[in-house]
């Protein structure tokens, strides 16, 4: 599907790119991410109450819904550049990204929220969150304000530029 997008460029704040490459790199993204997640499901089916696990699954899968949301962006940019003609082919093609990357992003985001919400079910009833990592993910979950109030630290954690929206999903 790579070469469905040849020829087409089109041009970010004076930066030319080449939107097949952009969107090849982000499905490799995409794709790392979901072996993860894949990976992460089978070990919460031998351990489902693994919290160190749950909070992965959390934070991959918040991942996984900025890179979708990022595709969607950029196949959104490139129609509303002008430079891809209306009933073209290439034109067709975005527009069908453009409707599965939002049923994808939107099924992603479901996820993220019911991984959090797992995640903090499970570490309300773990005795020891030792993981630096677990603690601060179940401080967010659990809407402990001294690190919610820092998007930023959130961001560094779920290795993401989505933490404001989880933070305010979090606390809301």
């Amino acid at each position: 599907m790579a070469d469905a997008y040849k020829g087409l460029t089109i041009q970010f704040r004076g930066d030319t790119t080449d939107l097949s490459r952009k969107l090849s790199s982000l499905r490799r993204d995409s794709s790392e991410v979901e072996r993860e997640l894949r990976a992460i499901n089978r070990a919460l089916e031998l351990d489902p109450g693994n919290v160190e696990l749950l909070g992965q699954r959390a934070r991959y899968s918040a991942q996984q819904a900025n890179i979708l949301q990022e595709r969607l962006d950029l196949v959104n940019a490139a129609l509303s550049s002008g430079e891809v003609e209306r009933g073209s082919r290439a034109y067709d093609r975005l527009q069908r990204e453009v409707a599965t990357t939002s049923k994808r992003l939107s099924d992603a985001e479901t996820a993220t929220r019911d991984a959090f919400e797992a995640f903090k079910r499970a570490a309300d009833g773990a005795d020891d969150l030792s993981s630096t990592e677990v603690r601060r993910l179940y401080d967010a979950a659990s809407g402990n304000h001294m690190f919610t109030a820092s998007p930023d630290e959130a961001a560094a954690l779920l290795g993401t530029g989505w933490a404001g929206e989880v933070v305010g999903f979090l606390v809301g």
